[in-house]
């Protein structure tokens, strides 16, 4: 008798795997955005905080949805949905902050005048 499993394997493909922490860490990063917007006042914070919930909503949507039993279940199509999500979701976090601290930890170019030419002081 073999000890091969007859049914598909309980293992998560690494695809799947990925797109869960993917979709978590996006998540994760949108949330923190929100709870940033919230002691801004000005109108075009208010207009992003209603986008990133209407983002989170639609997450929380196809996750319920398409996300049955667990992530091993999760078919093309909802696949193809998330990875959509992510795409979109992209454009709703702002940048690295690493890219401005290392242009400020980059030295500065100095006032320095320009090297003197040969025989001038």
């Amino acid at each position: 008798m073999s000890h091969i499993p007859d049914g598909p394997s309980t293992a998560r493909p690494p695809q799947q795997t990925d797109l869960k922490a993917l979709i978590h860490a996006r998540r994760a990063e949108l949330i923190k955005v929100l709870v940033e917007l919230k002691a801004d006042t000005r109108i075009e914070a208010a207009e992003s905080r209603e986008r990133l919930k209407a983002k989170l909503s639609e997450l929380a949507h196809v996750v319920k949805w398409g996300v049955a039993d667990d992530w091993a279940s999760v078919g093309e199509p909802v696949t193809k949905k998330l990875q959509r999500w992510l795409a979109e979701s992209a454009h709703q976090v702002p940048p690295e902050p690493a890219t401005t601290a290392a242009r400020a930890s980059s030295p500065a170019p100095a006032n320095t005048p320009a090297p003197a030419k040969a025989g001038q002081p």
